[in-house]
């Protein structure tokens, strides 16, 4: 990992001690990457999650599939995706975006099964920064 990317991993880890992500939440699910984040998972994203990715890249380590975590904090997840995109950029791609947010999301998803009674915006997202800083490890 790069001196870049741990600051900037430090940063973000305060910002989420510091409870920074309810001002920035959005109403929209998060999709990308061959992941998606929402609250529910009504019928339209059952079938978006059961529909083959349009592409498989060569270098992707993770299963090619269509992912989703949802979770009553998508907006908090999302806007924690969002950030790690900014800090994923400047990282020696040894992880392909899809794969990033694979290993991100198949997290956040058991994370969110494990723990459901216990489960809070804040735990969710230092859980999923944790494993972003042990990708980069």
């Amino acid at each position: 990992m790069n001196f870049d990317t741990l600051q900037a991993l430090d940063k973000l880890k305060l910002a989420i001690d510091n409870r920074e992500y309810e001002g920035q939440m959005k109403d929209a699910p998060w999709q990308d990457y061959d992941v998606m984040v929402c609250q529910r998972e009504d019928e339209s994203v059952r079938h978006w999650r059961m529909t083959p990715p349009k592409d498989v890249h060569q270098f992707q380590q993770q299963g090619p599939r269509r992912r989703v975590v949802a979770t009553r904090y998508a907006s908090e997840l999302a806007w924690l995706f969002g950030e790690l995109k900014a800090i994923h950029a400047h990282e020696i791609e040894l992880h392909t975006y899809h794969d990033f947010y694979a290993e991100l999301t198949d997290l956040a998803s058991l994370y969110i099964e494990k723990n459901k009674s216990g489960v809070t915006a804040t735990r969710l997202l230092e859980a999923v920064l944790d494993r972003a800083r042990r990708i980069y490890h």
